[in-house]
């Protein structure tokens, strides 16, 4: 067998693997990278939701309050507060 073709079989056998396994590093890196774009979006989002119900579920109570305030003539500031 002669060295150069040799050295073509050890280059082909050992080295294009290589070669495949790097590039294939970069895109799974680029598309984990991506992932960790969309999972913060995604949490940033859930952030906003979660402030936004607890908004609609204070201003329910508020209007609760004021109908019984309304109804009663008794005005309870803190939840559970019975009239005297």
């Amino acid at each position: 067998m002669e060295l150069s073709r040799f050295k073509r079989i050890l280059i082909q056998v050992f080295l294009l693997p290589v070669v495949a396994l790097l590039v294939m590093a970069g895109a799974l890196y680029l598309d984990i990278q991506g992932s960790n774009t969309t999972v913060n979006l995604i949490q940033q989002s859930d952030e906003r939701i979660t402030q936004a119900t607890l908004a609609a579920k204070l201003i329910l109570d508020e209007e609760s309050g004021l109908r019984g305030y309304q109804t009663t003539g008794f005005w309870s500031p803190t939840p559970g507060h019975n009239p005297p």
